[in-house]
């Protein structure tokens, strides 16, 4: 009875011993480019570089509408994301004047950051989740009414996707040349850890960005406002 015992207690073993056998060789040799993607989609993340909307020129090369890029710092406070943040809030108030909160997105936000605010803000964003520095691009234009009429006039909207902020054409030059003026977006992808923070030597350019084309108007600056046009005839440079 005892031989019995010892027998069976052998055979559990090796069944055993062979069913773990059989599961890390079906993991490292059959599934393994499953679970290697698995776990590359789980932390591979794809972003946007947006491009830069071209200007628009007077006849002589003077430059009548522009983009303004900014940078703002955005800290997102809603639980199951980055609860941990809270705690540092008035930390940052104390180093970031201004730093507000947003009661209907859930965040802090200070538009508008200066150089120093940002070196400021280095060891903050690899510790911290929920911590970003977002771009965000704003229309300029030269301040002459006479002009603005035939510029026209443009809108935005945010992709919450990637976190970036369309403009485009509604109105005037801006609308009519909008197709050349948008550009191309660029696409990157990078690795990240658990708590979303990139993970060093793994951001990877996926597509190209190429900024919008400038439009070059056929009157100049003075002429537009002395003759008070409404409409202007524009081409492609």
């Amino acid at each position: 009875m005892f031989k019995n015992r010892n027998k069976i207690i052998i055979a559990v073993f090796i069944a055993w011993a062979c069913l773990i056998t059989f599961r890390l060789f079906n993991y490292t040799v059959y599934s393994r480019d499953h679970y290697l993607e698995e776990g590359n989609r789980h932390a591979l993340r794809s972003g946007i570089i947006p491009a830069a909307r071209g200007k628009i020129l007077d006849r002589n090369g003077q430059v009548l509408a522009w983009t303004q890029r900014y940078n703002d710092l955005v800290v997102e406070t809603y639980p199951g994301i980055c609860l941990a943040n809270t705690a540092v809030i008035k930390e940052l108030q104390g180093k970031i004047k201004g730093l507000s909160p947003d009661k209907e997105k859930e965040k802090y936000i200070k538009r508008n950051l200066l150089p120093s605010e940002i070196y400021a803000l280095k060891d903050y964003l690899s510790r911290y989740q929920g911590i970003r520095i977002v771009p965000r691009l704003e229309r300029r234009y030269v301040d002459y009414p006479e002009v603005r009429k035939i510029l026209g006039t443009v809108d935005s909207y945010e992709e919450r996707d990637y976190g970036v902020v369309r403009i485009f054409g509604v109105s005037g030059t801006e609308r009519k040349y909008d197709q050349h003026l948008k550009g191309m977006d660029g696409e990157y992808e990078v690795m990240q850890d658990r708590n979303r923070n990139w993970i060093p030597g793994t951001w990877k350019l996926k597509t190209e960005m190429r900024p919008g084309d400038d439009i070059r108007l056929e009157s100049s600056l003075e002429e537009i406002i002395s003759r008070d046009r409404k409409t202007d005839e524009g081409r492609k440079l």
